[in-house]
């Protein structure tokens, strides 16, 4: 569980994992937990492309095993964590203690309101987040949102000469560089 302040680039560093991960590893990005444990499993189905079944649960299930004798997994990468209803979450937990090792979580959470994620006892502060961007990791952030938002070669070439104008203008702080980004794609 990655734990810091709004607007420390915790939804981007999902996005990024679920990029990064390795073949074996599929995985679904939630970003709205406040799912029932049958509502986030046929949700789960539905993004893995998957036809709607009448019991979601035990598909799920049976894909997590199938992925598990192969040698992956899926890998749950749920933003905003501290929105899962109690019954969700403790279906999650029960979930991925499977001994098969099929199922993978991620959580993110805003630092303030984890008392709903009480029954992960062992949440993982991440103070590095908490601080400013150095230059290097605004350029590298920067750059991920813009591929991210598939800005094509004439501004990634603007792109190049405002990084290190977004870099001082903001300070370092994640939620004033995505600003800054969303001025520079024309986005409001």
């Amino acid at each position: 569980m990655l734990v810091a302040p709004p607007g420390a680039g915790k939804t981007l560093l999902l996005h990024l994992l679920a990029a990064r991960l390795p073949s074996g590893l599929r995985s679904v990005y939630v970003p709205n937990p406040r799912l029932t444990p049958a509502e986030l499993a046929a949700w789960t189905l539905g993004q893995l492309g998957s036809p709607r079944w009448p019991d979601p649960e035990t598909v799920l299930r049976a894909y997590v095993a199938h992925l598990a004798q192969s040698g992956g997994a899926l890998v749950w990468l749920v933003d905003d964590a501290d929105r899962l209803p109690a019954a969700t979450a403790r279906w999650l937990l029960a979930s991925a203690a499977r001994p098969d090792g099929g199922l993978r979580l991620v959580f993110t959470a805003v630092d303030d309101k984890t008392e709903g994620l009480a029954v992960f006892r062992s949440l993982v502060r991440v103070d590095s987040l908490s601080r400013p961007m150095r230059a290097p990791e605004v350029a590298q952030y920067v750059f991920e949102r813009v591929y991210r938002a598939r800005g094509g070669d004439a501004l990634r070439a603007r792109l190049a000469a405002a990084l290190a104008e977004i870099g001082e203008a903001s300070g370092g702080n994640p939620r004033a560089v995505n600003a800054a980004c969303e001025r520079l794609v024309g986005r409001p």
